[in-house]
């Protein structure tokens, strides 16, 4: 069963309401919706949920709709198209014509001395990102192929988010920051639509950074078995990337993934997301600059040794950290408000060494040494390309 099956019912339910035969509209919107119900059964779990809530509303709508054709209470959200189209239009007229959904997130002026310790990743970002784009003559001059744009993966809460907005900083470009539920539509055809209208509005900027965050989930790997809407998007995906290097715009495109084997092979090609970056785990340093970063400005114990703390968080991301230290602060923020209740001064308060490893005895960090491995052996695996 495909989409076409559930257009096919879809179709002739309209025809037969528009005909007056409104119990065989109903019987059609109602196959139309199991058609639609039984696609999402097999399809991916982002987009299931979407297939899942248009085939309840098409049913919904198949109950509401009266033997003569009256439509009580919820024909605001009928899944007649004209009426989308006339939505559209007036949200269109209400707007403005050049005003889009998608806009510029603010960076405030973010650079990688923001983010912590990757100084690795660091450095092959500017080679490959940033010093093309400052100093393109030279580049130029030698035939270094400038195009293409960066993949960078690793676990979750390693600053992958960060770090594309200090590029974006770096180079002075707007940043587009994208995830898979901006596109994607339960509507037939519309995630297409946002696709086109996002490269569409960055195409009205001088310098441009699109960052797409859980990239696997909106460019899955077709050779897998994704469903044919998602088959979809990737295609409209490759043709709008493809066809922007015509474009006079200078735009850098990044994506973001913890799962890089999940992502469709065409995105990973030449001119696409040919550069792909491992974004680790914290080291020593990086968790010891989180961890007095943290801190800075707060009354603590001055025996609290960092660097003892830092080898203890081992095998944290950067989240975990952030996290660990806000974990530490609950304990003197009881006490505090405690002492406020009793009528008692809060100014000798601090946080102690006792507050610290009594944390650390408890908290367990969110990576899963599974997902881990899995990443570590992509990397070999890409490194021995």
């Amino acid at each position: 069963m495909d989409l076409n099956e559930f257009n096919n019912f879809y179709n002739k339910a309209t025809e037969a309401k528009k005909a007056g035969d409104f119990e065989t509209a109903k019987k059609q919107y109602k196959f139309a919706g199991l058609a639609l119900l039984t696609l999402a059964l097999d399809a991916d779990e982002e987009i299931k949920y979407i297939m899942m809530e248009r085939a309840e509303e098409v049913v919904s709508y198949a109950d509401s709709l009266g033997i003569d054709g009256s439509m009580p209470s919820i024909k605001k959200d009928t899944p007649n198209h004209e009426s989308r189209k006339n939505e559209s239009a007036s949200k269109a007229e209400k707007n403005g014509d050049d005003e889009t959904e998608f806009a510029p997130s603010e960076i405030s002026g973010m650079t990688f001395d923001d983010v912590a310790g990757l100084q690795e990743v660091k450095d092959t970002i500017r080679k490959r990102v940033i010093y093309p784009r400052e100093h393109p003559d030279v580049y130029l001059k030698f035939r270094v192929d400038m195009g293409g744009g960066v993949l960078m993966y690793g676990p979750p809460g390693t600053g992958k988010t960060m770090i594309a907005k200090a590029i974006a900083s770096e180079v002075g470009a707007k940043f587009f920051s994208i995830k898979s539920s901006d596109l994607l539509s339960k509507w037939y055809g519309e995630a297409e639509k946002n696709i086109s209208a996002l490269f569409n509005q960055v195409r009205k900027e001088k310098a441009a950074v699109i960052f797409f965050d859980e990239f696997d989930s909106l460019a899955p790997n077709r050779d897998t078995g994704s469903s044919g809407v998602m088959a979809r998007v990737v295609n409209e995906l490759l043709s709008q990337i493809d066809g922007f290097q015509k474009s006079d715009t200078l735009l850098l495109l990044l994506a973001a993934t913890n799962r890089p084997w999940d992502i469709d092979s065409a995105m990973v090609r030449s001119k696409r997301f040919s550069v792909k970056l491992y974004i680790p785990l914290p080291d020593f340093e990086a968790r010891k600059h989180i961890l007095l970063k943290c801190f800075e400005g707060i009354p603590l114990d001055g025996d609290i040794d960092f660097d003892d703390v830092s080898q203890q968080t081992e095998g944290f991301n950067g989240a975990d950290v952030s996290e660990f230290c806000n974990r530490c602060k609950d304990f003197v923020l009881e006490r505090c408000i405690k002492a406020k209740e009793a009528g008692l001064s809060i100014d000798e308060e601090i946080i102690t060494k006792n507050d610290i490893y009594g944390t650390l005895r408890t908290f367990v960090s969110s990576v899963k040494t599974d997902d881990l491995k899995n990443l570590e052996i992509f990397k070999e695996m890409h490194d021995a390309k």
